[in-house]
């Protein structure tokens, strides 16, 4: 398998990486991606600028190269959403940020709408582009039409198809199966519901812009999103790929996959590298929810926290999911769960009733 994950560019965490990918053999991390602050690059991306790390452009620079030397690819994520930044700026711009990025010898560009998508100065050079989640790619259809007609490198499914099997399994039947990328730990997902139908657009679109750091409009969306979690069993209907289920996903066919976490802390998103290298095996903590750097665990440079949902202790067992074989059933039901109300279904609530036996 190869994996693609955030960094926060501190050379303790690459160091890490590169000492994991020498300890796993089969299973290895080949990219790694992020991204300069708005502000320093005028590149617009889906974090706002106080949850970027505060660095230069010489520093980033010389990141990639490091990442370079050790057999790494380095993805530059340019996935704002629609803003006034992408839309009223010429094609002088885009060329401008096109030689910026190729000066900066990234490998891949990561965009979340069609028109940098479309732009000839970002799509004929050389690096490639990786659809982002964020644009919910969800479509064989939509695939066929970006792989042949634009050539993009990669394409980050939409989450709401991690769980969907029959989808899953026709478009691993498919010839662009090697250009998709599965995102294992995104929690947008709340209480059944995919957030991409009520918070995660506009979300993102908030980010890009710079964020809520003064918790305007009750904490949109943050402390929205985060009173719906409260609800322990929300968590195991999220559309996340647990770390000794990847096997699901390599018998069909896929191979490539993310891991997201790039602004928490160096501790935090190396541990994450080595349970999915591991497959679960190196498990540095049983709980399902240290899969996620969720709310209560977001970095919050310049930001007042005091309003933010706190999220109670909830404990949720990786060892009993995976005894009782949680992911099977999603497998074999053969029914998305975007037709199926979750009342009507209740499966998640009975593991979680049995989990707490």
């Amino acid at each position: 398998m190869n994996f693609n994950i955030g960094t926060n560019f501190e050379t303790h965490f690459l160091n890490n990486i590169i000492e994991m990918n020498n300890k796993y053999k089969n299973n290895k991390i080949t990219e790694m991606y992020g991204s300069l602050k708005n502000c320093v690059s005028n590149i617009p991306t889906a974090r706002p600028d106080f949850r970027i790390p505060d660095i230069t452009v010489l520093q980033f620079k010389e990141y990639v190269k490091k990442c370079h030397e050790n057999f790494l690819s380095f993805n530059y994520t340019a996935n704002s959403p629609l803003t006034s930044d992408w839309f009223y700026k010429s094609q002088i711009y885009y060329k401008k940020s096109s030689d910026f990025l190729k000066d900066m010898e990234i490998d891949v560009l990561t965009l979340s709408h069609p028109l940098p998508i479309f732009s000839e100065y970002l799509s004929n050079q050389n690096f490639g582009i990786e659809i982002s989640t964020i644009l919910d790619v969800n479509n064989i259809d939509a695939i066929k039409y970006y792989c042949e007609h634009l050539d993009v490198k990669k394409i980050c499914l939409s989450i709401s198809k991690n769980r969907d099997f029959q989808f899953l399994e026709a478009l691993a039947k498919t010839k662009y199966v090697n250009r998709i990328e599965l995102l294992v730990n995104e929690f947008c997902n709340i209480k059944g519901i995919p957030c991409q139908n009520f918070y995660r657009k506009s979300c993102y679109e908030l980010h890009s812009l710079g964020g809520n750091p003064d918790n305007f409009f009750g904490g949109f969306p943050m402390k929205w999103c985060s009173h719906l979690r409260r609800e322990p069993v929300s968590w195991l209907k999220s559309n996340i790929i647990m770390p000794h289920d990847l096997h699901y996903y390599t018998e069909m066919g896929y191979q490539n996959f993310k891991i997201s976490g790039r602004t928490l802390t160096t501790k935090f998103i190396t541990n994450l590298a080595e349970v999915y290298l591991s497959e679960g095996k190196d498990c540095f903590n049983n709980n399902l929810l240290s899969l996620w750097g969720h709310v209560n665990k977001i970095s919050a440079n310049n930001v007042n926290t005091s309003n933010l949902e706190k999220i109670p202790d909830i404990f949720l067992s990786m060892e009993r999911l995976k005894e009782i074989d949680f992911l099977k059933f999603f497998k074999e039901k053969r029914e998305s769960c975007d037709n199926v109300l979750c009342e009507k279904c209740t499966y998640c609530h009975k593991i979680y009733r049995t989990l707490n036996r």
